[in-house]
């Protein structure tokens, strides 16, 4: 199973979280822990394509600042 980790800047509440995972999920990654405190979402699938992930976060309103 591989991993991507990103920090996403501008994740406050919880509709920050659904609007998120809605996206990653949308982009086919169902396995996904997002943190709002550290601002931290982790994405697992065999393969995770870190471009795709980053397009899904930002296709849905929000900056990824890392990883």
């Amino acid at each position: 199973m591989a991993e991507a980790v990103v920090k996403v800047k501008g994740m406050t509440c919880n509709h920050c979280r659904l609007a998120v995972g809605k996206a990653l999920e949308k982009a086919g990654y169902k396995d996904h822990q997002i943190d709002l405190k550290t601002g931290e979402v982790k994405v697992s699938a065999p393969q995770v394509d870190a471009g795709a992930v980053r397009k899904a976060i930002e296709g849905a309103g929000y900056q990824v600042t890392a990883g």
